[in-house]
């Protein structure tokens, strides 16, 4: 069975990680909840190609001036 879904969540401090050995993404929250979300089945060629789309965005904003770069 197939079906369409969406799920949206809210983090106040949310890390990021990735791991190649589980191709899985993690994102979870500091403080005071341990709220996490692992989505598997993430290649490290996608993650590969989602991190250079953001760099390309990124790199776009700052030529545009709408962005400020981080250190």
């Amino acid at each position: 069975m197939n079906f369409d879904t969406t799920h949206e969540y809210f983090f106040t401090d949310p890390c990021i990680n990735y791991c190649e050995d589980h191709d899985a993404l993690m994102i979870c929250s500091h403080g005071d909840s341990t709220d996490r979300v692992i989505i598997a089945g993430l290649e490290k060629g996608v993650m590969d190609n989602f991190r250079i789309r953001l760099n390309k965005e990124s790199l776009e904003q700052v030529v545009k001036g709408t962005t400020d770069v981080v250190d």
